[in-house]
């Protein structure tokens, strides 16, 4: 008698029943190691595991919606990449939904997503059973030399980023911008995980990865789409900005997804009005939620129905109406879904683009001062000549482009101009237009390279097809055969190189293995470890009643009483400036409930240095706030370039 084999479903009952085993086991020693360091593995397990179900659950929400759009793909990896991008979008506003009703609490946020685990358990299930086979198709793919060394080098820089993804840096600021991918962070927050915004930036830079792949098996061919992902990886700005809770990332995840929907869009060329064409509705979407991430992406708002014009009007030859009815759904349904960051920014500091253009309340002198410096002190400068020079610098002076180090372009860039010596492509060609357009906009406004992202994967694609025709044999220009792959194998090297170094100089093994605290690493992160000895004294000397207004400081995560921070001293100085004396500056700060002033010499020195700041004027608030100090503050706690003043009774009192 013939052995018979469980049945499938009985299979992925067990299989489930394991996985939710371990993640309960990972979540309750996480609960526990939060009060016995023994048990600090689970902690680094957790947050391994958030980013993972919060990852699969997106997935399956999206897949869930692409169903009720009746979406077709052309292939499994196509349909995970938007469906990530959807469920993400429906996590963050689910997040927004419980901010307004006053619920942002832990138990309100675990009680949302176990309703949403609970509504995308079908599409879940289908999902995960496709994995393994789709997973298994795709290897067998890998047949070029080349193309195995490019997969090993993206591996080695991919791996790197991860780790450096679950070690938790320092803390980035900001306020009243759009901010629906800042609110995935609260179930970070609320679920103890110091790693999950890192890790967050680094799935979604994984995912755009992904959805570049999934563009050039569509589009050119399989090969082509594995190159892309590797070609991707090989940014330095990309790695690094993979490892912060920056979202310039998220941003150009999105803004790529509604590109891909609209090439799709056009592909199909069906007479389906716009308001049903599901492809259209697709990238207008994903638009939408580039703009509630990023104001930049307001850019592709109009870029995109600009685009839509040439090819429905020059490229087809088609009559107005259609072309207007089109760009009218898609601009209509992305200020939709994006809608509430402005208009809640119009209703309450009557400019919807706030601080930017028109004002709005508490837009002064000194922050329009702050604006016009951390613009002009990136790059070359405004006009005509710097759309030359900049692209020139950008691989030359790579630091001119941002404030952090090894924020550096994608040098495979370099093979850019080979594309003039092969066959043409419509949608490169169409790339280069929409990366032209988008680096004059750059170069008017923010010229940092992380403001430079969202063409990458547009160049991307196309130095991939140069790549895949340099790997074809050829009768033509015969060097590009071999000098050229060998050139990306060079650069690819270098930066995974780079990366691996980066991330050793770090010693985060004991960190990761669960034997050290999170104190331990946070000594090595050099932005933070100066600031260290600081968050300690406070911490444990400082009474939980405490309020410290920060001076040129912003980094608040790890300080446990409340705190009032500004990193561009905005605060301090409009005191000062609306105040006719040293004591009524005291009375207002007394008013306020403040008891503490943190200031950060170091920062003000950095930025006298980088010509941010006159030394006049650096001089002038160090010896206010000497003078301020004599008789209002006590010098309480010194280290490094952190001075900790407390509030006095002033003599006359």
């Amino acid at each position: 008698m013939a052995e018979q084999r469980p049945r499938p479903y009985k299979a992925r009952y067990v299989g489930g029943a394991i996985i939710l085993a371990v993640a309960l086991l990972i979540t309750c020693g996480h609960m526990l190691a939060l009060s016995r360091p023994a048990l600090l593995i689970f902690s680094r397990l957790f947050d391994i595991f958030l980013i993972i179900f919060l990852t699969i659950l997106a997935i399956s929400l999206g897949e869930g919606l692409l169903k009720l759009l009746r979406i077709e793909t052309a292939s499994y990896l196509e349909r995970t990449v938007f469906a990530f991008g959807l469920g993400l979008g429906v996590i963050s506003y689910s997040l927004l939904l419980l901010a307004l009703l006053h619920l942002l609490y832990p138990l309100a946020i675990f009680v949302l997503l176990g309703l949403l685990f609970i509504i995308s358990i079908k599409p879940m299930a289908s999902w995960l059973s496709a994995l393994p086979r789709e997973a298994k198709g795709a290897l067998r793919e890998l047949k070029s030399f080349w193309l195995v060394l490019y997969i090993a080098l993206a591996i080695i820089t991919i791996a790197a980023v991860i780790i450096r993804a679950i070690i938790p840096f320092y803390d980035n600021f900001g306020a009243n911008f759009p901010a629906s991918m800042q609110l995935v962070y609260a179930v970070g927050v609320a679920a103890k995980s110091d790693a999950l915004a890192q890790a967050l930036s680094t799935m979604t830079a994984f995912f755009t990865a992904l959805a570049m792949g999934a563009f050039g098996a569509r589009f050119f061919s399989r090969r082509l789409g594995f190159i892309v992902f590797c070609v991707f990886w090989a940014a330095g700005v990309v790695a690094e900005t993979a490892t912060t809770s920056h979202v310039d990332l998220n941003l150009t995840f999105y803004i790529f997804l509604g590109i891909y929907a609209v090439f799709i869009h056009l592909e199909r060329n069906d007479k389906t009005p716009a308001w049903r064409n599901g492809w259209l509705i697709i990238g207008a979407i994903a638009i939408g939620f580039a703009l509630a991430t990023k104001y930049t992406a307001l850019f592709w708002l109009g870029a995109i129905p600009l685009w839509l014009g040439w090819e429905r009007l020059v490229r087809w030859r088609e009559g107005l109406r259609r072309w207007l009815a089109a760009a009218f759904i898609f601009v209509l349904l992305a200020v939709a879904v994006a809608g509430y960051w402005y208009v809640k920014n119009w209703l309450w500091l009557d400019n919807p683009v706030y601080p930017f253009y028109f004002g709005g309340k508490g837009v002064d002198t000194f922050l329009l001062q702050e604006l016009k410096q951390g613009t002009d002190d990136l790059g070359s400068g405004r006009g005509l000549k710097p759309l030359f020079i900049n692209l020139w610098e950008l691989f030359t002076e790579p630091t001119r482009f941002d404030l952090a180090e090894r924020h550096s372009i994608n040098y495979l860039f370099i093979l850019l101009p080979i594309y003039l010596l092969l066959k043409k492509n419509h949608r490169l060609n169409i790339f280069f237009f929409l990366s032209g357009l988008y680096y004059v906009y750059w170069t008017l406004t923010v010229q940092s390279i992380r403001y430079l992202l969202p063409v990458f994967p547009l160049l991307s694609l196309t130095t991939a097809y140069i790549l895949d025709e340099a790997i074809k044999p050829r009768r033509r220009f015969r060097f590009l055969k071999n000098a050229v792959p060998l050139a990306a194998l060079v650069i690819m090297s270098l930066n995974a190189k780079l990366q691996y170094h980066m991330t050793k100089n770090l010693t985060p093994w004991r960190y990761l293995a669960g034997l050290e605290s999170k104190e331990y690493i946070l000594t090595e992160c050099e932005p933070y470890s100066a600031f260290l000895p600081s968050v300690a004294y406070i911490n444990t000397k400082l009474p939980p009643t405490a309020k410290i207004l920060m001076l040129y400081e912003a980094r608040t995560f790890y300080i446990k009483p409340s705190t009032i921070p500004d990193l561009h001293n905005l605060t301090w100085n409009r005191l000062v400036a609306q105040s006719s004396s040293n004591e009524e500056i005291y009375q207002a700060l007394r008013s306020q409930g403040i008891t503490h002033l943190l200031f950060n010499d170091g920062l003000l020195e950095w930025r006298m240095r980088r010509g941010q700041i006159e030394k006049a004027e650096a001089q002038r608030q160090r010896q206010f706030l000497r003078s301020f100090a004599r008789d209002y503050l006590r010098l309480q706690f010194k280290a490094r370039m952190f001075e900790l003043y407390s509030l006095t009774t002033p003599p006359s009192s």
